[in-house]
């Protein structure tokens, strides 16, 4: 009789352990601000975590310009966006910060266009019109990372992944650390 009473005590205990599990709530409202890293992208940053553990980090900048010259001109584009995946592992019962992993990829992509055009001091004409995109940069990796948050709205992040860097060249593999500064609203 006592063991069977010990039993559904324990039953009790663990399905209350289990229910209070399940009630953790992990997201966060969407947040914006700044990112910059191997997998995370870097610029402007949109950054969710959601209540399944899961959360999203997407980092995006552009940018182009030109030089003009009397008889000829160029283009030129920076553009860069990366992505990444985190799946928390802990987060503080109050929410002050989190630990989790992550995964994600980036591309930097540049890219110049050259114009030439009549030369009177040699007197030939030369029109060239081409995009050159060969400097181009992907990264993949995965790591780990901690978010902290501060006065409720303010996301600290510092990120560690283990990336690998794809050129026209070659590969290379490095731990590149990753940071952001999120409001979350």
């Amino acid at each position: 009789m006592a063991a069977l009473a010990f039993a559904q005590e324990q039953s009790t205990n663990s399905s209350s352990v289990s229910a209070s599990k399940e009630t953790v709530d992990y997201s966060t409202p969407p947040g914006l601000g700044f990112c910059g890293g191997a997998t995370s992208g870097i610029g402007f940053a949109f950054r969710q975590h959601f209540a399944s553990r899961w959360g999203v980090n997407v980092g995006a900048f552009g940018i182009g310009g030109s030089n003009r010259a009397q008889y000829d001109s160029s283009s030129w584009v920076w553009l860069n966006l990366g992505a990444q995946g985190m799946y928390t592992i802990h987060r503080h019962p109050a929410g002050y910060f989190r630990f989790y992993a992550l995964a994600g990829g980036e591309a930097l992509i540049s890219g110049r266009n050259r114009t030439e055009t009549y030369n009177p001091q040699t007197g030939m004409y030369a029109t060239t019109k081409q995009w050159n995109f060969k400097d181009n940069l992907y990264l993949v990796g995965a790591g780990l990372g901690i978010e902290f948050l501060f006065a409720k709205h303010i996301g600290l992040a510092i990120e560690l992944p283990l990336s690998v860097q794809i050129r026209e060249s070659g590969f290379n593999m490095w731990p590149i650390p990753n940071g952001a500064l999120i409001y979350f609203f």
